[in-house]
């Protein structure tokens, strides 16, 4: 099924992979910020170095402006990859309800039909430009703030590394239990 699913990615991968370098740079940008600020706050304003304080907050300025046209550019073009999937994807289930037999119609509501088709379509689309994004996002700020963290304090580092495990249990465990929590019986 997965492998079926991604073949949708294939003729909008240029514009998805555009969407997810945005939002691997974006990560970055995320964890350079702090460590300006901290250098400013910590190094140049009690030394009063006024020409580098400007500097940085050049920097961040730059930062700032770079992050805004980043996620202009992730929502704007991450739900065009996500409209367009969809419309792949509503085509081949309206070529797949061409073929059912009229029984199947006779059993089914065409309004529910629909309106199933249409919802989880959206979910779908939602989830296939989102989540990558959001899955190389999370990945990269954990990695990365891991990596600082790290340099800055090591045993406390390892002490936040080892609870990440601990974490992703804890959600695991939860998001089973909300699955089996939200099926709703038939008949």
């Amino acid at each position: 099924m997965i492998r079926r699913f991604v073949r949708y990615y294939k003729p909008h991968m240029r514009l998805f992979t555009a969407d997810l370098l945005c939002a691997l740079v974006l990560s970055f940008c995320d964890l350079v910020y702090p460590r300006i600020t901290r250098t400013m706050i910590n190094d140049l304003i009690p030394n009063r170095l006024l020409d580098e304080l400007l500097l940085f907050a050049a920097a961040l300025l730059g930062i700032y402006l770079l992050k805004m046209c980043l996620n202009y550019f992730i929502q704007y073009y991450g739900h065009l990859v996500g409209v367009r999937m969809q419309a792949d994807m509503r085509r081949d289930v309206f070529d797949h309800l061409q073929k059912l037999p009229f029984s199947y119609f006779d059993n089914h509501k065409t309004g529910t039909i629909m309106s199933r088709i249409t919802n989880d379509l959206m979910d779908i689309t939602e989830l296939a430009h989102h989540g990558p994004e959001d899955l190389l996002t999370s990945c990269v700020t954990i990695i990365g703030a891991l990596v600082v963290l790290f340099k800055i304090q090591w045993r406390l580092a390892i002490v936040v590394a080892l609870t990440i495990p601990l974490f992703l249990g804890v959600i695991m465990t939860m998001r089973r239990s909300m699955g089996r929590a939200s099926v709703v019986p038939s008949g």
